[in-house]
C-alpha cells in the first residue's frame, strides 16, 4: 500500500508535537549540522543553560565562546565509530552531568550530531 502524502499543516503538527515533547524534559537537547557545525534545533532546556538565547545558526563551539571546536568533542569519535553512540560524563562549577551523543539523520538528507546531557549532580527525590 503507498504511503499517503503528508500535508504540510500535518507536518507543521508533528513538528509542534516533537518540540513539545522534547522541550518538556529536563534534558538538554541539541543538534548541530555536521557540515556547517551550525545548531540546527535546541530544546527548552539547552536555551535556558545559555540564558535563553536563541542558539539555532550558530556555531556550536562559538556558544561556549570557542573559536575552534572543543578539545572534548565526541564528534570525531562518532565518525571514526559508525553506528555507536558516545556516553560520558563531565563537571563543572561543582555540577555533574551525563552526556550521550550519536550521529543522525536530519532533514533533507542533511547528517546530524545529537548531544544530550542530563545533570546527575544530586539524586532524584525519593
Amino acid at each position: 500500500m503507498p504511503e499517503k502524502a503528508v500535508s504540510l499543516d500535518e507536518l507543521a503538527i508533528q513538528l509542534e508535537i516533537r518540540n513539545s515533547i522534547l522541550d518538556n524534559l529536563e534534558v538538554a537537547v541539541f543538534v548541530t549540522d555536521l557540515a556547517t557545525n551550525r545548531i540546527v534545533y535546541a530544546n527548552a532546556m539547552t536555551r535556558r543553560m545559555y540564558g535563553n538565547e536563541e542558539l539555532a545558526g550558530r556555531i556550536c563551539w562559538e556558544v561556549r565562546n570557542e573559536r575552534k571546536r572543543c578539545g572534548f568533542c565526541p564528534i570525531p569519535y562518532l565518525l571514526k565509530n559508525p553506528g555507536k553512540g558516545y556516553q560520558w560524563e563531565w563537571a563543572i562549577d561543582d555540577r555533574y552531568f551525563r552526556l550521550y551523543d550519536s550521529i543522525i539523520p536530519w532533514e533533507k538528507g542533511r547528517v546530524a550530531h545529537m548531544h544530550c546531557m542530563v545533570e546527575i549532580t544530586k539524586p532524584l527525590d525519593s
